[in-house]
């Protein structure tokens, strides 16, 4: 459903892998991939609840009365269930993408780069004299004088 947000974190880490490509722990590509099979299996699930509670709206007649205006206007005379049904979940999905998909995206990304500088820091402290590639000057060296 939302490969927006997918996509947006796929951009992210390869953003971040980037930035620390000379230093860069595998542990990270392994959780990024955990987290990308379940963000699917978290939209899938989210989706089938949100299903579940339009359904139990419906079944107990207990639907949006504004938004069962707005979809008998919108459907013109036709029937309404299905427009009802796209409005509602429109409104639900928004809700959950708020309270339960984008809070996970956020720690998520937080683990990933809490392991890549624990990962940075557990190199710099067994050889902490040890330059990077991107602290090396090759002005200063004299094979290329």
């Amino acid at each position: 459903m939302d490969n927006g947000l997918k996509k947006e974190f796929a951009n992210w880490f390869a953003r971040f892998r980037k930035e620390h490509k000379t230093q860069w722990s595998t542990d990270c590509d392994i959780k990024f991939m955990q987290t990308t099979r379940n963000f699917d299996r978290l939209i899938k699930k989210t989706e089938k609840d949100v299903y579940k509670k339009i359904d139990k709206e419906i079944t107990s007649k207990k639907q949006d009365r504004g938004l069962l205006t707005k979809a008998i206007r919108l459907s013109k005379n036709k029937d309404t269930k299905p427009k009802y049904i796209d409005l509602r979940f429109e409104e639900l999905w928004d809700e959950a993408l708020e309270k339960i998909i984008e809070p996970y995206i956020y720690s998520e990304t937080k683990i990933i780069s809490q392991i890549q500088y624990s990962y940075i820091d557990q190199i710099q402290s067994n050889d902490p004299g040890a330059k990077t590639f991107e602290q090396f000057d090759p002005k200063k060296d004299p094979r290329f004088k």
